[in-house]
């Protein structure tokens, strides 16, 4: 197994935090994993093969298709850690064809061109969030989108941020917006979740267990939901080690409260399945959020939804039309959830717009648009 591998000069080197775990032996399971595997596709499609730099405890290489290597790079977690990552792929990526990073902090402080990155999103709105860290995001965002060939964005929260807050000359034809999509997988999806229903009215939070995710306020806010009402469950779906949740959820729940809720994960090509028994969607966001993936797909399979107004999530869900969107507070997801649970017509109309809302946000569509920018890149370093 080799331990390092420097990029060729017709290689891709695609730098992600981590696509594999620390220790390249389990696939992440999230919205930039997902990102990355889709990316790579594209440029496999264009005829780029690809090396995929991300951060790993020992250095490891695989070899998982003709086009693509992982490449583990040795760097502690955390933000130290992101500088020496960055250092380190910045010298192993020296001869590669183009540099794709998706996450900004990756491509500081050094990024060559020709690059493109994948902004992901406002970072640094967590409340936890310093206002030291807040103020080092900030200054990263302004370098990066100055130094790469192009930043696309999946949503219009960070562009609007960005020229409100910094006059750079030519920033619109550095930014390019291209929101998040209906990945393959759940389009493809047909298999059903083995779930007993009975006459049960089921509520999925399709998301990590993370504060920026709105765990707290979501285990708030369902308390008294299903004391209010008898026929409501609870399903906790998506975290990859939720064994290890279950006692967290046995200290923060009560009793009562936690004979009601579920807590699974499933694998990444059965995603599209937890969505089809759901009854509703909760995506209760507070901080770091793009154009979600799970609200995209819980609209693709028309699935009435509860979210907030945070990050790229306004981009695409409004209130009333194809989702209730409330403040990140858990009384205000309370009062959205009991509105679906007592307003047919209100779901009903909510489900039908939401089928809609994703048919514009289909694979293909964001597949075409981030070749358009790749194949731009590379003419413009050709005719250089």
């Amino acid at each position: 197994m080799r331990t390092s591998h420097k990029a060729k000069a017709d290689e891709v080197a695609v730098i992600v935090h981590k696509h594999f775990d620390m220790k390249g032996q389990q696939l992440s399971i999230g919205g930039t994993e997902r990102k990355t595997r889709d990316v790579v596709s594209v440029l496999n499609a264009m005829g780029l093969p690809c090396v995929v730099y991300q951060k790993a405890e020992k250095a490891f290489s695989l070899q998982i298709s003709e086009q693509v290597r992982i490449v583990g790079v040795p760097a502690k977690r955390g933000r130290l850690g992101d500088l020496f990552f960055n250092l380190k792929v910045f010298n192993l990526a020296q001869q590669a064809r183009l540099r794709v990073y998706v996450g900004m902090h990756l491509a500081y402080p050094l990024c060559k061109r020709p690059c493109v990155v994948f902004n992901v999103g406002v970072w640094w709105d967590s409340p936890r969030m310093g206002h030291i860290s807040r103020i080092v995001s900030k200054h990263i965002a302004k370098t990066v989108v100055k130094r790469a060939n192009k930043t696309i964005c999946v949503d219009a929260n960070f562009i609007n941020w960005f020229r409100a807050t910094y006059n750079i000359r030519d920033v619109d034809t550095k930014l390019r917006l291209i929101p998040n999509y209906v990945a393959p997988e759940i389009q493809e999806s047909s298999e059903q979740c083995d779930v007993e229903r009975k006459n049960k009215t089921i509520i999925v939070f399709p998301r990590r267990f993370q504060y920026e995710r709105g765990l707290y306020i979501f285990l708030e806010a369902v308390t008294n939901i299903v004391r209010d009402f008898p026929e409501v469950e609870v399903h906790m779906v998506g975290e990859s080690h939720w064994r290890e949740k279950e006692g967290f959820l046995q200290s923060v729940v009560p009793a009562d409260v936690l004979e009601r809720i579920r807590l699974y994960s499933v694998p990444l090509d059965r995603v599209g399945s937890i969505y089809r028994f759901a009854d509703i969607v909760v995506i209760p966001t507070v901080g770091c959020e793009g154009t979600s993936y799970s609200l995209i797909e819980a609209m693709f399979f028309g699935r009435p939804i509860v979210t907030t107004y945070v990050g790229g999530i306004s981009n695409i869900a409004i209130d009333g039309f194809n989702a209730v969107v409330v403040a990140p507070l858990a009384d205000a997801l309370e009062c959205g959830i009991r509105r679906l649970l007592t307003d047919e017509q209100l779901r009903q109309r909510i489900s039908t717009n939401a089928c809609r809302t994703a048919q514009a946000l289909s694979f293909e569509r964001w597949q075409r648009d981030v070749m358009s920018v790749v194949g731009k890149v590379l003419r413009e370093k050709t005719s250089a």
